[in-house]
């Protein structure tokens, strides 16, 4: 069994109007990624929030009182990420490799980080990608992707 390290908090900012997708579709995305990430919902106050297509979110805590977060997530945004591939070249293959299997062996060797494909674990139904790159450097593959939130049609 993996030892996971510790979970990466990621706060949601809900604000009057939001569109539910643009709140649950990142949260979706990141939800395969549960050991990993810990979502807050957070308001100027902690309470309801009425959303833009009428049901209402609970922000668990207020901005004032909300504790250290990693990430900020503003929904209606743009969803930009930058995160190790599995290598397609003959030494990004070994590096990926190893990466992996120091991974499973215990995911602290590697702060919890391995090869992901982003791109294939956004919903095409929320997310429209805007720009996909690749980068190669000293053996490690990185992806770039940039997404935007796809409103909902009525």
């Amino acid at each position: 069994m993996v030892d996971w390290p510790d979970l990466k908090r990621v706060a949601v900012l809900l604000y009057p109007g939001v569109g539910l997708l643009e709140v649950a579709g990142p949260l979706a995305a990141l939800g395969s990624l549960k050991n990993v990430f810990e979502p807050l919902l957070l308001a100027p106050e902690a309470g309801p929030v009425e959303t833009s297509q009428g049901p209402q979110l609970v922000a668990e805590t207020s901005y004032e009182d909300a504790p250290p977060t990693e990430w900020l997530l503003v929904p209606g945004g743009r969803l930009c990420v930058l995160n190790l591939a599995r290598g397609d070249r003959g030494v990004e293959r070994v590096v990926t490799a190893i990466v992996e299997a120091a991974w499973r062996f215990d995911a602290r060797l590697t702060a919890g980080c391995r090869p992901v494909a982003v791109a294939e674990r956004l919903p095409a139904s929320a997310w429209s990608v805007r720009h996909r790159g690749r980068g190669h450097a000293f053996g490690i593959a990185s992806d770039v992707l940039v997404a935007e939130a796809l409103k909902p049609t009525i």
